[in-house]
């Protein structure tokens, strides 16, 4: 049967000295545990014919570029930049070609047609995409 110890009463250096015995009792337990972890994880490997550089690669921080793997997905902005190909004449407002049409293309396309808002040069803009 376990003794209670009412640590109200303790001493101050009663005190440190019963926080070090039990971090270093904690610390012990946490050191036999990761030992039993380790056993168990080497067992799995070799049981399973896992190499090291399958391991390594799992908790890799870094992307395997050549391999093609990627950890996260992208984000939005890291989309290639396009070109506006189309531009209101009355406001200026441009638009890429890509996604939902702009309002101002919406009221445009009434009593004009797409070509005619055409950006004609957009070609020579760098990284432009066709």
């Amino acid at each position: 049967m376990t003794d209670t110890i009412d640590i109200s009463k303790l001493s101050d250096e009663e005190l440190k000295e019963l926080n070090e015995i039990s971090t270093q009792t904690l610390q012990a337990r946490q050191e036999e545990a990761r030992a039993d972890a380790i056993t168990m994880i080497k067992q799995m490997v070799e049981a399973h014919s896992i190499s090291y550089d399958m391991v390594k690669d799992m908790f890799s921080t870094k992307k395997n570029a050549s391999k093609g793997r990627k950890r996260t997905m992208p984000h939005a902005d890291a989309a290639p930049h396009t070109h506006p190909m189309y531009r209101d004449p009355e406001s200026g407002q441009t638009w890429t070609g890509r996604g939902r049409r702009p309002n101002w293309l919406k009221e445009q396309l009434k009593t004009h047609d797409l070509e005619s808002m055409k950006i004609e040069d957009n070609t020579t803009q760098a990284g432009a995409t066709h």
